[in-house]
């Protein structure tokens, strides 16, 4: 054997423990949590659009739904990607839906210019995104 995969061997011998540890902790605190939110009740929620009118989740029900927070501070580029995984994998029922967060975005404050629904707007028809976004709730 190679010094190389003598080194991998030994690496994974080493860190496997750890990592089974880990899953099993990771495991065992999902089986004993009582989960507010499920997948059977995100569907009874309604939220705000963008514009002000208020839209019901039960139009996602029976489809994959990515639910993301994005800060309107984030380069374009990145949201171009998720804009494109939405295209091409919507008629298979794909859906993703944004609502705004300042949370990720280091020293941003809930009156930010980012936070306006005039800026997500522009920001939203600017960018071309596709999937729809949603006020914070």
């Amino acid at each position: 054997m190679s010094p190389k995969g003598i080194l991998c061997v030994l690496a994974l011998v080493t860190i496997l423990p750890l990592v089974l540890s880990y899953d099993f902790f990771i495991t065992e605190g999902i089986r004993n949590y009582k989960f507010r939110y499920s997948a059977e009740n995100v569907y009874k929620f309604n939220v705000t659009e963008i514009d002000g009118k208020i839209s019901s989740m039960n139009q996602y029900k029976n489809k994959t739904l990515i639910i993301l927070n994005l800060p309107f501070s984030l380069e374009a580029r990145r949201i171009y990607v998720l804009g494109l995984l939405f295209l091409k994998h919507y008629n298979k029922g794909l859906r993703i839906i944004g609502f705004p967060t300042d949370e990720l975005t280091p020293g941003s404050h809930a009156d930010d210019k980012y936070n306006s629904p005039v800026f997500m707007r522009n920001y939203i028809r600017e960018n071309q995104i596709k999937f729809q976004f949603y006020d914070k709730p």
